[in-house]
Formats: structure tokens, C-alpha cells, sequence
């Protein structure tokens, strides 16, 4: 070191080979071009707990994660800013997107019936012959259960894909030269809108995420790519995801009944009966039921955070090493010369604090997002299907009986069973086969992110 001062014009591009010596003296040895590395106030992410000396923790950046900035969605604000959200877009089920399913038996139900009382008719004395006991009401038979036809077609839906987690936004820069922190070439992430000197802006990337290579998802790419999307897989509801609800009363309705016709053989002054055969009610009682949906959104929540290496946005105090042990992102695929990539895969960069990421140089987080059970009012509004033509046996009078005709000659009488109505006390409801069970979306979804490795200084 005692012979630098003989060296003449330096342009140093490496301090490294002066450790020992002090910036002060440095400053003596004449006319140098020394290239210190990042400058103070530079913001850089460290996997680390603790701001490396002479670094200062960038406070009121917490609990987010880092993003790119640009694209044309919500990183497309100034760097070294706040940007986006943990509250996942609403998303409203359309009815195609409800699983395809029966609705359950509505169960053996009956409709109360009126019975005709009838006349029988003495042609030879045109005289009204009143039948000795009037039926009482019945029923029809409890032969109806049925289920409805489903609407529901079995789509999968997603929430879109105009989501983007919380992040902090900065940009990806390349060194132009070499340095005593970072060979030039080396790209890494900074905390700040424009490239810092000696940086050259790399504006490829942008409106992506920062995650680490590897692992066997959509982050096992090599690193310096792109990786993941921003659209979430899709998620075919099962039936049990379907919330467990009744389906609306069908309402009081009727079902005409069909006459059971037959004649009554009368003889005068005698007495003689006849069976009215079972009916059954017509085939009008197609119906569908009331929706109890509401076409309301459902989300789910803001608790979820994706699985985050988690570090610290630290200021630089002033100009600098990177010195050993000291940890952050690269956008490339191998360390950097002086570097060692660390054996952290598929996961990406956090900024600790906040109510998940709560210490830094740890893993923190979760790629399955929290259960969201749905309630009755996420369903879309939406009919059942018709449950088609349908018959409901009636019970048919036995052994009418009639009177004697008062007298006079004998002849044929009629017995005129009119026709008539169930009464409109049939409005029921359908169990419902919903388990009311929660759906997430799995944990095979990755963001969109620009792939890189987390390297320790050595």
C-alpha cells in the first residue's frame, strides 16, 4: 500500500484491492477516478434482519412485496412508491359457473282434493236422484316426488386478472462498470424511480413481481426470466362448495285433476253402486322455483399473503462497500463474482413488519390461499330448471253409493263426476344437497414475476 502514491493517475475500478486503506487517505494519493459503488441514499433490499452497518432501515415500507414498475396495470406508478392492494377484485358467480347438480327430492307430498258430489239422473222421471253420502275431501297420493333439472353448468371461474398483492416498486438496473460492490452487468433491484449513477435503467421487465428461482412450480425457470401469470387458475365449484340453501318456495299452485268418468245403473226403488276408477292430475304443473341468490360478490379477504423470502428496504448512509455476509436479489441466473447464490427457491422478495412478514431473513407466508366459504347470497340469481310435466296420482272414490229415485219408472241414471281442482295448499320447498363446504384456489398459483437468486456477499 506504501507504493500508491508512486503509481501516478489511477482510474481504480475495484477498492477492493485497498481494504485497509481510509477514504481520507485515498483522497491524497492525486488525480483518481474511483468508483465506490452505490451512493448514499440508495435503497436496496437485503435478506436480513437488521440493516447491515452503514445502512439505515427504510421505515413505513412493511408487510409488501416487491414489484417492477411499469406494464399497464397497478405498478405503473413512479418507483420508490406504494402500489396495488391485499384485497383480491370481487368476483360475482354467474349462474353457467355453479356446478351442475339435482336439487334434492322435494319429497311424497300430497295436494288436497275436492271431490265432485255428483247427481245421478232418472231419464224415465227427470228427477235428480242425490247420492245417499257425500265423499268426503281426499287427497291425491303421495307418488310425486321429483327433483328439478339443473341450470348450472359446470364452468370454472377465476378472479381475473387485474389483481396485484401489495408491493413496493422499483425498477431493475444493470452497472456499467465495475465496481468495488457489484461487477458491471450485475442487475439488481432498487428502491427508486430512476437509475442511480454509474446505473443503467433495464426497462424490460415491468408490472412484475421479484421472485426466487427454483423449486417445482412456475419459479423452477432460470433465472433473469419471466416467470407465472397474473390470471389465477381456474376452480371448478364442487357440489359441496355450493352453499346449503333452500330454493325458494315454488308458491301455492294447483293441479287440475282429471274426472273420473262411469256410469250408474239405476233401478227404480232400488239401490246400486259403481267405483269411480283413480285419476290423476294433468300434466300442468310444470313450475320452477323462486332464487334465493342475490348476485352479490364474494372475495376472499385480505389475510392471504403469497410465501415471501422476507428482508429489509434499507437507505444507504453513505458511499460503499456491500460488505461480507450481506444478502439480496439478483436478476440474473448464477452469483455475481464475489457473490455466492444462496439455496432458496420459489418464493417471493418481502419487506418485513406488518402482521404476516414479522421478521426479516425468514420465510414467511403461504401459496394457499385462506378458504372462502360462500354464503347464500354469493349465488347468482337464477331459476331451477323446470321440473318438467308431471302427474300426481289421485286417490279415486270407492263405492258411490246412490239414492233411490223416489219412485216412478225405472231407467238408467248417470253419476256425473265433475271435474275439479287440488286445493293451492302445495307450496314446498326442496332440500337442498349443498354442503355449504369453503373453496380456496389451491396452491399451485404463481404470480407474474421476474426471476432471479438471492446471493451472500462472501
Amino acid at each position: 500500500m506504501a507504493n500508491i502514491g508512486k503509481l501516478g493517475p489511477l482510474n481504480i475500478t475495484n477498492c477492493g484491492k485497498f481494504m485497509g486503506v481510509a477514504l481520507g487517505t485515498l483522497a491524497k494519493i492525486g488525480p483518481l477516478s474511483v468508483a465506490l459503488g452505490l451512493e448514499a441514499g440508495v435503497k436496496c433490499w437485503f435478506y436480513a434482519n437488521v440493516a447491515p452497518s452503514g445502512w439505515t432501515v427504510v421505515s413505513g415500507v412493511a408487510d409488501c412485496l416487491l414489484a417492477l414498475k411499469g406494464g399497464s396495470q397497478a405498478y405503473n406508478v413512479s418507483g420508490g412508491n406504494l402500489a396495488g392492494t391485499w384485497n383480491q377484485p370481487d368476483h360475482t358467480l354467474t349462474a353457467d359457473e355453479i356446478p351442475a347438480h339435482t336439487h334434492g327430492e322435494a319429497g311424497a307430498h300430497g295436494h288436497s282434493a275436492y271431490y265432485g258430489y255428483g247427481l245421478g239422473v232418472s231419464y224415465s222421471r227427470n228427477s235428480d236422484c242425490v247420492m245417499a253420502s257425500e265423499p268426503s275431501n281426499g287427497s291425491t297420493s303421495e307418488a310425486a316426488n321429483h327433483t328439478h333439472n339443473s341450470v348450472g353448468g359446470s364452468q370454472a371461474h377465476n378472479h381475473g386478472n387485474a389483481f396485484r398483492p401489495y408491493a413496493c416498486l422499483g425498477i431493475v438496473c444493470s452497472k456499467d462498470a465495475p465496481g468495488n460492490d457489484l461487477p458491471a452487468g450485475t442487475k439488481t433491484w432498487l428502491y427508486a424511480d430512476s437509475a442511480p449513477s454509474g446505473w443503467t435503467l433495464d426497462s424490460t421487465p415491468s408490472d412484475r413481481l421479484l421472485a426466487v428461482k427454483g423449486g417445482s412450480q412456475a419459479y423452477n425457470a432460470n433465472g433473469g426470466t419471466m416467470a407465472g401469470t397474473w390470471t389465477q387458475p381456474d376452480h371448478i365449484l364442487t357440489t359441496d362448495e355450493i352453499p346449503a340453501h333452500d330454493h325458494g318456495a315454488a308458491g301455492a299452485h294447483s293441479h287440475s285433476l282429471e274426472s273420473g268418468g262411469g256410469a250408474v245403473g239405476a233401478i227404480y226403488g232400488g239401490e246400486t253402486s259403481d267405483t269411480v276408477t283413480n285419476g290423476s292430475t294433468g300434466t300442468s304443473g310444470a313450475h320452477t322455483h323462486a332464487s334465493v341468490g342475490s348476485d352479490s360478490a364474494h372475495n376472499h379477504g385480505t389475510a392471504y399473503r403469497p410465501l415471501a423470502r422476507v428482508g429489509l428496504i434499507c437507505s444507504k448512509d453513505s458511499l460503499g462497500n456491500f460488505l461480507s455476509g450481506n444478502s439480496t436479489f439478483f436478476y440474473q441466473n448464477a452469483a455475481p463474482s464475489g457473490w455466492v447464490a444462496e439455496s432458496f427457491v420459489d418464493a417471493l422478495l418481502g419487506v418485513k413488519g406488518g402482521s404476516v412478514y414479522t421478521a426479516g431473513a425468514s420465510e414467511k407466508g403461504t401459496w394457499t390461499q385462506p378458504n372462502c366459504t360462500l354464503s347464500v347470497a354469493n349465488l347468482p340469481a337464477h331459476t331451477h330448471g323446470e321440473a318438467g310435466s308431471h302427474s300426481h296420482t289421485r286417490a279415486g272414490l270407492a263405492s258411490v253409493r246412490t239414492n233411490s229415485c223416489g219412485g216412478g219408472d225405472a231407467g238408467a241414471a248417470d253419476l256425473d263426476v265433475r271435474y275439479i281442482d287440488s286445493s293451492t295448499n302445495g307450496a314446498h320447498t326442496h332440500n337442498s344437497v349443498g354442503g355449504g363446504s369453503p373453496h380456496n384456489h389451491g396452491n399451485t398459483y404463481r404470480p407474474y414475476a421476474a426471476v432471479g437468486i438471492i446471493s451472500t456477499k462472501n
